[in-house]
């Protein structure tokens, strides 16, 4: 009768510590894929925000080219830019 207690006490702490161990291991893995997750995502948006910047720049400098040429008035310039500027947000979303 002793010996059965005793043996189910290990069987019971074997089933804790492995719990534990199972636990834990699902934490460290599931909090280093989070961090690299949003690691990545981060990289990402920072990049797209730096392309839309540049783009827009370069659209800015092009339309500033041509009012400077004479090509354009400065409000239809400023008109141009807001046509693209929406153009591109919507085709974005």
């Amino acid at each position: 009768m002793n010996a059965m207690r005793w043996v189910d006490r290990l069987a019971n702490r074997f089933f804790l510590l492995a719990a534990v161990l199972i636990t834990a291991t699902a934490v460290i893995i599931g909090s280093s894929s989070y961090f690299i997750a949003k690691s990545a995502l981060t990289d990402a948006g920072r990049q797209d925000l730096e392309t839309r910047v540049e783009g827009a720049a370069e659209l800015l400098d092009s339309l500033q080219t041509q009012v400077e040429a004479g090509s354009l008035t400065e409000e239809e310039a400023q008109e141009e830019a807001r046509e693209r500027h929406s153009r591109k947000w919507l085709s974005a979303a």
